[in-house]
């Protein structure tokens, strides 16, 4: 007894679909795009110390942002203790005038100096991360300030970003 081609066909096929599935399982598949951790969080940061001689309170709120981001990124840390010490320098720049001369669009720039010591105090790496952040100059001054905050969070969070980056491209090169 014969089966038809059509069945044929569909049930080699599915066996094979099977087999392929059965294989990737046993020989320890894994999805491509699986959380399997992160093992930059096993760099053993002990302290981030960020720094910033600012007086104002929209400066010093730029940097418990920088150390809250770094400090969540890294506080599940183990092994070698490491310190990582930032020095926020914050400045602004016109990007656009209206007629009347008067300012309508400005940038923030946040520039983070990063040094970088082992666990005996010595100085291991030093690294300069810059990050901008635009915004408009509104007719109220509320929507300003709001505008101006949320410019200097978002160049925080970037900072934050670039300064992770920079400490595992220097724990990846292996100069350490």
């Amino acid at each position: 007894m014969s089966l038809p081609r059509a069945t044929f066909t569909l049930l080699a096929t599915l066996g094979l679909a099977l087999g392929l599935t059965a294989c990737g399982t046993s020989r320890g598949f894994t999805p491509l795009y699986q959380n399997t951790g992160n093992p930059a969080t096993e760099v053993g940061i002990r302290q981030v110390v960020v720094t910033n001689p600012g007086r104002e309170v929209g400066e010093r709120r730029a940097a418990q942002i920088v150390g809250q981001e770094l400090n969540r990124f890294y506080a599940a840390g183990a092994g070698t203790a490491y310190t990582l010490d930032i020095a926020l320098t914050e400045s602004w720049e016109t990007l656009a005038l209206r007629r009347d001369a008067t300012d309508e669009r400005f940038e923030l720039r946040l520039l983070g100096r990063v040094s970088f010591y082992d666990p005996h105090g010595r100085l291991q790496h030093t690294a300069v991360a810059t990050t901008r952040a635009p915004y408009n100059v509104q007719t109220s001054p509320y929507a300003t300030e709001t505008a101006r905050q949320n410019a200097r969070e978002t160049a925080a969070r970037a900072l934050a970003q670039e300064i992770q980056r920079r400490v595992l491209l220097f724990l990846g090169d292996g100069r350490r």
